[in-house]
């Protein structure tokens, strides 16, 4: 049975509403699927970009603290050195004070910064100084520096002492080589 005409075009006219409908699903389909293809890649950007600052705070803060750690073994270092130093000084004010034999002679000029646990201050501080007497310096005429900020001061002449008269009982070899190394 054939159609008559307006009936053809009736649904022709339906065939291609449904063509056109069937074509909107499906370019609506295809539009959905790049929309969602569109906000993952937009998510992973994002994730991306959060794993990338959280990388580098975390680079930052490793550097602080080997940064905090070498300053810290840097202090450790210095006091270390530090300590050594004033070991040392203390050493040398013994050896200074023991092996004199006749005279211990000690000066001092103000430092530049305090250092309140020198040797200096512990003789001070010890009341050991207080007791030996300060001889009165002597001004130089004419001896001024270039800026003439101060005069230069001269010590009195150390006496000069008396040819030593050999002993009867001289040391050994041994002990004078001794003395002679310990000077």
């Amino acid at each position: 049975m054939i159609a008559p005409l307006p009936m053809k075009r009736t649904l022709l006219a339906i065939l291609l509403g449904l063509v056109a409908v069937t074509g909107l699903v499906v370019g609506y389909r295809a539009y959905k699927q790049a929309a969602d293809r569109a906000l993952a890649e937009q998510r992973a950007a994002v994730q991306l970009a959060q794993i990338k600052e959280h990388e580098a705070e975390l680079a930052r803060r490793t550097a602080a603290i080997r940064e905090a750690r070498r300053m810290a073994e840097a202090r450790a270092l210095e006091e270390v050195a530090r300590q050594e130093r004033q070991r040392e000084e203390l050493n040398a004010l013994y050896v200074a004070l023991t092996r004199a034999r006749h005279t211990l002679a000690i000066s001092s000029s103000e430092p530049h910064r305090a250092a309140p646990r020198s040797w200096w201050q512990r003789l001070t501080q010890s009341g050991l100084l207080q007791s030996v007497p300060s001889l009165p310096l002597p001004r130089v005429a004419n001896a001024v520096s270039a800026r003439g900020l101060f005069d230069l001061q001269e010590l009195p002449l150390a006496p000069v002492p008396a040819p030593a008269v050999a002993k009867s009982d001289a040391d050994p070899v041994e002990a004078r080589i001794g003395k002679a190394m310990h000077r």
